[in-house]
């Protein structure tokens, strides 16, 4: 698009007359002439072709947005930046157009059956569904064959803990809900429901979680505040006979144990005899912590610390740290992190200082888990010390730490075979299947050939092999560990993920 005073392409729709960058045609093109205003009227009127072309638009700016993000991060240390407000609006900015645009939100609801005739709505509603009602009164594991629900996942959150921003309230979580559903689906093939619960009372909570079980296969719960989350989760799962997914627990304790096994390999330090550092006292501290106990990592191996300090026996601790208390244990946090193999950063209250990272081990391993902004950034880190072997939460660089690698792939598996839990063996699977995929010779985002290293921790969301050998690894270690309520062939399931593709439009 070109407006009235010859702004070149997206940055028309931000009235913002900024020039980013030259455009040179290399071959014979054609140029089409659309005023940003008359084109916005179609957008408005939700026309079809104008949204799709407007999301282009949007996606390519953003696309640029983060590699000049990307750029500027490697520059040198201090460097002014002025663009970098600029770029935050146009972010923001976009955001706000992309999620408005035509209908509002990101989901709408599909059938599945056809409904065109009397004679459908007979069977699909009265008095047809009758019969699979009786037939499910009759034996209730017959709801798993007469409806949607073995492929449903309820997605909660009452917004007490939105991504740094605090309580924003249930109505304000909504748009990443929804963007939950939006990523089970395509990454997946799972349909989901987001629920945000007015309930802050964590007793109150559960009983409304327990009251909605007949309704879904698994519940996801998402931005819940800590540490009553850890509570909601406990609960729920003594109480209901589906799997309860945890992302800040579960989730971000896969991907962070996947990060550290591969880079304790590269590293050449075997995990049992590394020592490991988690910072935090949350839901991811206990995620990360409770995974590596699970893979039999020793007490003496292992220090959490928190504000106050390592965690030790002696301490008046919470519950769910009781397991990971270090003994012997450092005296403070300094002699904690010095000569450590492993940092896990789980909070970014606690930022991971470069004095610190100088007197860790030689090629040490960081993970910083902290969002929205990591306890170190990769370029602080990449200045401190050449034989650093990080991953990180944020996007812009090499090995990101997202849940995204987890989530879709681990409740495709839970609802598979139709998990009455989530055991610990499956999150082991997850993250040793994980690492196994970023070591593995092929290809990864979009066909683009990767190699194992310092660089490649973690495969790319995008690969397509997670969708298809993820799953199948975890429902492998479900049947084995007895929680699974459908016994999967699982010759004949990695056949059916063998054929999933992976789409993103």
């Amino acid at each position: 698009m070109i407006t009235t005073g010859g702004i070149v392409g997206e940055m028309a729709l931000f009235n913002a007359k900024r020039r980013l960058s030259t455009v040179r045609a290399l071959t014979e093109c054609k140029l089409v002439q659309l005023a940003a205003r008359s084109f916005l009227q179609h957008v408005h009127r939700g026309d079809a072709a104008a949204i799709a072309i407007m999301e282009r638009l949007g996606s390519s700016m953003i696309a640029r947005v983060q590699l000049a993000e990307r750029a500027h991060s490697l520059g040198p240390q201090g460097e002014d930046d002025p663009s970098a407000q600029v770029r935050r609006r146009m972010l923001r900015e976009w955001a706000l157009r992309y999620h408005a645009l035509g209908k509002p939100g990101k989901i709408e609801v599909q059938p599945t059956r056809t409904v065109g005739t009397i004679a459908d709505i007979a069977v699909a509603y009265a008095p047809g569904a009758i019969a699979p009602c009786v037939a499910i009164h009759r034996d209730p594991h017959a709801v798993w064959e007469y409806t949607a629900r073995g492929r449903l996942v309820g997605v909660v959150s009452n917004g007490t803990s939105v991504l740094g921003k605090g309580a924003l309230g249930p109505e304000s979580v909504k748009p990443l809900l929804e963007g939950k559903v939006v990523l089970l689906k395509r990454f997946a093939g799972l349909d989901a429901f987001d629920l945000e619960l007015a309930e802050l009372d964590p007793t109150r909570l559960v009983d409304l979680l327990c009251a909605v079980e007949p309704t879904f296969g698994a519940l996801a719960l998402e931005h819940l505040v800590s540490p009553a989350s850890l509570a909601v989760v406990d609960a729920c799962t003594r109480r209901m006979q589906i799997p309860i997914v945890h992302d800040e627990q579960h989730c971000v304790g896969v991907v962070a144990v996947a990060a550290l096994l591969n880079g304790l390999l590269l590293a050449r330090k075997p995990l049992h005899s590394a020592r490991i550092v988690i910072s935090g006292a949350g839901p991811a501290a206990v995620g990360v912590g409770q995974l590596l106990r699970a893979l039999k990592v020793d007490h003496s191996h292992l220090v959490v610390i928190d504000r106050d300090g390592p965690m030790h026996p002696g301490r008046s601790l919470r519950t769910w740290f009781l397991d990971l208390a270090a003994s012997p244990c450092p005296a403070t946090r300094a002699e904690a992190i010095a000569g450590a193999d492993v940092y896990v950063g789980c909070g970014a209250a606690a930022p991971l200082s470069t004095a610190e990272l100088r007197t860790m081990a030689p090629q040490p391993v960081v993970v910083c888990l902290g969002v929205p902004e990591p306890e170190m950034s990769w370029p602080d880190a990449m200045r401190t010390r050449n034989d650093v072997i990080m991953a990180t939460s944020s996007g812009t660089h090499c090995n990101h730490a997202t849940t995204l690698l987890v989530f879709p792939h681990l409740l495709r598996a839970l609802l598979d075979c139709r998990a009455t839990h989530l055991p610990m063996a499956a999150l082991c699977a997850a993250a040793t299947g994980l690492a196994a995929l970023a070591r593995a010779v092929g290809s990864g985002d979009a066909g683009v050939p990767h190699t194992f290293g310092p660089k490649y921790l973690l495969p790319s969301v995008v690969d397509p092999r997670l969708p298809q050998t993820l799953p199948v690894a975890i429902a492998d270690a479900i049947a084995v560990a007895g929680a699974a309520g459908l016994q999967v062939d699982l010759e004949v399931y990695r056949a059916r993920r063998q054929r999933f593709k992976l789409t993103l439009s």
